[in-house]
């Protein structure tokens, strides 16, 4: 077994275009939101809060996109619907 392994690494470019995509759809959906990039090893690559968006949302974002570079796993959802009876 080698030593090293060769990785793929995120791209200052990439971040910038997953952040477009997110202001795209978030101008689709009419919300303002707060985008955070981060890598495999879960550091902030890249931040955006759109104006208009709710100023506690960045900690908030933050926290959320940690567990995305996991494989197969998305960010979880903001809230858990609620039961009804």
């Amino acid at each position: 077994m080698p030593d090293f392994v060769a990785t793929h690494r995120l791209t200052e470019a990439a971040s910038l275009k997953m952040l477009a995509a997110g202001v795209a759809k978030a101008n689709e959906l009419g919300c303002k939101v707060s985008l955070a990039v981060v890598d495999q090893s879960c550091r902030l690559i890249a931040f955006l809060m759109m104006d208009g968006a709710r100023h506690f949302s960045i900690i908030t974002t933050q926290a959320r996109a940690r567990p995305s570079p996991r494989p197969r796993s998305g960010s979880r959802p903001a809230m858990r619907p609620r039961k009804t009876r």
